[in-house]
């Protein structure tokens, strides 16, 4: 669906609003881009009023308080896979650490670049997981909300 709201339109937000309401009663999903993030945040804040699932993009800063929690980093974190990711990066940090370490003894040969490599495995295996997390959430998202300028990034 696509609609442009004019500067100089008499239909108000309001309107926007409705039509937006009404496209997802229908079954579509629906981005909404608008050129400050006062705008977006006011049309979310409708939407969210309404029950509707919605993700917010941009950064969180400029996200108005109240909607924080619908943003999408906010609702990255909530995600239960995040946790397990996190878990992935936590090891291959210890990883790297121990491979990284002198010791008194000598360790065996390509220990610690097997150490390496298995680090790098749980680090891909991490952002996989987090590139899920965010597809899912706007996946499943009925709404996802930006400024003009935010959706090119």
């Amino acid at each position: 669906m696509s609609l442009k709201r004019h500067a100089r339109s008499r239909r108000g937000d309001s309107f926007f609003l409705e039509v937006v309401l009404q496209s997802v009663r229908l079954g579509e999903r629906v981005l909404v881009a608008a050129p400050s993030n006062l705008a977006v945040d006011n049309l979310l804040d409708g939407l969210v009023r309404h029950g509707l699932r919605v993700a917010r993009l941009g950064h969180p800063a400029r996200v108005h308080g109240d909607l924080r929690e619908f943003s999408l980093d906010a609702l990255v974190d909530r995600h239960p896979d995040t946790r397990e990711a996190r878990k992935l990066t936590k090891q291959a940090r210890a990883l790297f650490r121990k491979a990284g370490k002198w010791t008194r003894g000598k360790p065996e040969p390509g220990a610690r670049q097997a150490d390496r490599a298995e680090a790098k495995q749980l680090l891909a295996g991490a952002r996989a997981l987090d590139e899920q997390v965010v597809a899912s959430i706007i996946r499943d998202a009925q709404v996802v909300a930006a400024t003009a300028t935010g959706l090119d990034a």
